[in-house]
């Protein structure tokens, strides 16, 4: 959970400056650096996808695939 916690204290100053992006162009920004800081803590792409559509769901964002986490990753 403190995981959950962390995130969330790195994602609220981008929360702030929401409205100066297209809701297309944040989702992206948001879900990246989520895979990235998830990806720092877990290996499993599963996992990863996981926590972060969590993350994504509580600030009610459309969740990512499987797919989009591979292609951030660079993994096949």
């Amino acid at each position: 959970m403190n995981n959950y916690i962390d995130c969330m204290e790195y994602i609220e100053p981008l929360e702030k400056i929401r409205h100066q992006f297209r809701p297309s162009s944040y989702r992206f920004m948001i879900a990246e650096s989520l895979v990235y800081y998830f990806s720092s803590r877990d290996s499993s792409l599963t996992i990863i996808q996981n926590n972060t559509n969590r993350v994504l769901r509580h600030y009610n964002i459309a969740p990512v695939s499987l797919g989009f986490v591979r292609n951030v990753l660079g993994r096949r």
